[in-house]
């Protein structure tokens, strides 16, 4: 009867483990990515213009409540009705 013997496990989840919190520390360091951050539309100019811009924060922050409504009532449901 042959064994197969697994060496690499341990040294293989350690190096995933190194790389996770390499990542995960990038995160803390915004400032080391050169890169201007706008992620934002341009100011508006015109009175159409604004009211655009306001049109889209409104949807916005009600895309977000839906996404809290939704995302809570699924996690609700995971953990109230898990084995």
């Amino acid at each position: 009867m042959s064994r197969k013997h697994n060496f690499g496990g341990a040294w293989q989840r350690s190096i995933a483990g190194i790389i996770a919190a390499l990542v995960g520390a990038a995160g803390f360091f915004p400032g080391a990515a050169s890169a201007a951050w706008d992620v934002n539309f341009q100011p508006p100019v015109t009175p159409i213009a604004q009211q655009m811009f306001d049109l889209n924060i409104y949807i916005f922050w009600v895309c977000v409540v839906i996404f809290i409504a939704v995302f809570g009532v699924m996690f609700y449901s995971i953990f109230k009705h898990r084995k």
